[in-house]
This record gives C-alpha cells, structure tokens and sequence, in this order.
C-alpha cells in the first residue's frame, strides 16, 4: 500500500473498508479481534510511507509522528479510534483517523519537519462493543485506565488483558512499544457529526463548544436455571422476566427527566439456550445530558430501581460533561472563514476521545463534517466525498497554523 496510490482520505477509506467489513456492506472491528489488527497493520504502512515514525503503546493505540529532535517535547496530536461497533459504518473514528494521516503526511512531504511535532493517533478502543468499558485508548494516554478493566471479559469469555496481550504482541513484530504517556500540546479530533443538525441547516463544519456527560450502567439480575418443560410457570426464578420488567419500568420513567438520551443496547442472557430458564441477565443501560448535575440524579433514581427489581448496578463509563478549547475553536473558526465554509458551533450529544483528553487538561478542538440523514452506528453511515475532503482540507490548515506557524 504506497502512498502514491492511497495519498487521498476518499482511497483509504475504501481500501479499510475491508478491515472488518459485513455481508450487509458495513463494519465491524472490535478491539483486539483479527480485523482490528488488520487495520492497525495497514496505519502503520501507510504511515511510514508518508516518513512518519511509528510506534504503539501497551493499549495497541498507534501513533505516527514526525521528525523531531526531542522526543519528549509535547506533540499537537491528531486522530480518533480504529475500532468500530457491531455492524457499524465506515466513517465513525476511522474516517479522523485517516484524514488526520493524511493531513500530516502531506504538510510533512510539503514543508518537511515543521516547529511543533505533530501527531496522528489511531486509538486501539473508544466504542465498548466487545468488553464493558469505553475510551480505554484515551484514558491510557491520559493515565485515567483503571486496571481492573484487565479483568473484564466479552461474550466469549476472553479476558480484556488476555485479548490485549495477543493482539499489541502482534503489532509488536513491526513497531517499538512506548511504555509511558507522550506529552501532548494539544488535540484535535475530527469526526462525522452523527446526528442530522448540520444537514438540517445547511452547514458545512461543526464547531464542537462542549461534549454531553456520559454514564454507562451494567446491570445484573440472576435466576435460578432449570427445564423449560417441566417447571410449572408458578415459583420460577426467571431473570429474564426480571429484567423485561425492570427494562419496561425504567422507559416509563427515564422520559420524565427532560433532555436526557437514554439507551438499552446491549443484552446478555446466561445460558442463553432456548429450553433452559435463564439464570442472569445483564443488559447495559447509556444515558447521556449536558447538565452533570441531572446526570447524578438519573444515576441515583436507576440504582435504587435496579436495587428494588433485585438487581445489581455497577457503573461501567462515567464521563463528564465537558467544554473544550475556545482557543482553538476560534482558530479553527478563522480558518474555516478563510476556505468559505459555512459553521454552526454547537454541543456533541456523542462522546470522543476528545472529551477524555480535554478532561485531563490538554486543549482540545472537536470538529464535526455533517452526516447523511444523521445514520451512525449503522451501515448506512455517510458523508458526501466533498464534505470528507473539505473537513480534511480544514483540519490539515489548522494543523499547519498550529505546527509550522507558531512561535
């Protein structure tokens, strides 16, 4: 894969579009599995033939920086995640990642090193799809990862640690393995906007001021296994029965709290075999709002929901609502103005690794090209090739003001 054939966003967004893709022409990378590999792999080749030094951390994030003199010297980094959902679209983290790579390697092929080393990042895991737990690439980075997220497993029983060993092993054949947190001078995400807000208005760019605070619930109620057919319906300790009530319970009540985003997404069942009563359920509960403070009274009113429908709740992601850099958001308002593109400053429904590094202090600028009919989290996913290219354009002048204009 060499740059010459792949040095457009539009190319490489087809070309990994095979990383994982579905019979229903979308996507599926969860973190660590073959495909995700297959991705971070191909990142790799692609940006070291852009002259971009590679190297990963213990998580399997992959960065890729320019020359530079000293290596600890903070890093204006740019990116987003390589894992996607189940059966998700193609432009979701990867379409940041990958004009983000593109950006750098054509600022570094036209003006060579510039003053401040810049940065892409391809983060290992942002989504949750495979274990509980979301962001953990970001919050490594920032020395937020709890290290009992080791101890999770997926629905096959795979540890979370177990998983990570084999796969960042693997990407260990090609790169050196960084073990300590690079400085970072600032960040810059670029992403598909994921809802219909710019398409509504007829705007090019979104200019993200802040990012909703995130809660993410495992919840657990447990039953007592047993024969289908010949235990009488009277006196069954059924956790699904448990869980369709609790689940019903909580969509007649969370709509009362105005503003809040409230999802059940993903449900396991234990056995989960047709003739036998089920013995646990666990099924995830996201809720989202840009007030913290109602997000704590949510939290409060589901625990005790979940502690009278005699089940256990354990808080899996908690993420704070988060306002990001005016300083950079101005600049990336300048420039925007420079290249005629129209703007609308507003609040991400969605979490981002951006959110995670604003949080730890570093300056941070989230900016959103519109989506198709506002579809994400979905094969339909997409983006006009224009607004790709435009956003890209974008990102890499404000990557230029920031690396090669800076004093």
């Amino acid at each position: 894969m060499s740059r010459d054939n792949h040095d457009n966003v539009i190319a490489l967004l087809a070309t990994f579009k095979h990383y994982g893709e579905t019979a229903t022409g979308g996507l599926t990378r969860l973190v660590y599995d073959a495909h995700w590999l297959q991705a971070q792999q191909a990142f790799i080749v692609q940006a070291k033939a852009y002259g971009l030094t590679c190297f990963i951390d213990p998580m399997g994030t992959v960065y890729a920086t320019t020359p530079t003199r000293n290596a600890d010297e903070p890093v204006i980094l740019t990116g987003s995640h390589m894992d996607t959902v189940i059966n998700g679209g193609g432009l979701d983290g990867q379409y940041g990642v990958l004009a983000s790579l593109v950006a750098v390697g054509e600022l570094l092929a036209q003006y060579g090193p510039p003053q401040k080393p810049l940065g892409v990042v391809a983060f290992s895991e942002e989504e949750g799809s495979r274990f509980p737990t979301t962001f953990s690439g970001s919050r490594w980075l920032t020395q937020q990862f709890n290290g009992q997220d080791n101890k999770l497993r997926d629905t096959q029983g795979v540890t979370f640690d177990a998983a990570r060993q084999q796969a960042v092993a693997q990407l260990a054949t090609l790169v050196p393995m960084r073990t300590t947190p690079i400085a970072l001078a600032a960040y810059l995400e670029l992403h598909i906007e994921q809802g219909n807000i710019l398409n509504a208005r007829g705007d090019e760019l979104g200019l993200v001021t802040a990012i909703v605070g995130q809660r993410r619930l495992a919840i657990t109620l447990t039953g007592v296994s047993n024969h289908a057919g010949t235990t009488p319906m009277i006196g069954r300790v059924d956790a699904v029965a448990q869980a369709v009530a609790l689940m019903h319970e909580l969509y007649q009540q969370l709509p009362k709290f105005d503003g809040l985003r409230y999802t059940i997404g993903q449900i396991m069942v234990s056995p989960n075999t047709a003739n036998v009563i089920a013995d646990a359920v666990q099924f995830s509960l996201d809720i989202r709002h840009e007030q913290q403070a109602l997000l704590d009274e949510v939290t409060r009113f589901v625990m005790a929901q979940v502690a009278a429908g005699g089940g256990k709740a354990c808080l899996t992601t908690d993420i704070s609502a988060t306002p990001l850099s005016s300083v950079l958001l101005e600049k990336a308002a300048q420039t925007a103005a420079q290249q005629h593109v129209r703007v609308h400053k507003m609040i991400s429904g969605a979490g981002h690794d951006a959110q995670v590094i604003a949080q730890s202090g570093v300056p941070v600028a989230l900016l959103f090209v519109p989506s198709d009919q506002g579809i994400s989290h979905a094969p339909a996913e997409a983006t006009a090739d224009q607004q790709l290219i435009q956003g890209q354009a974008i990102l890499q002048a404000l990557l230029y003001q920031l690396g090669y204009q800076s004093s």
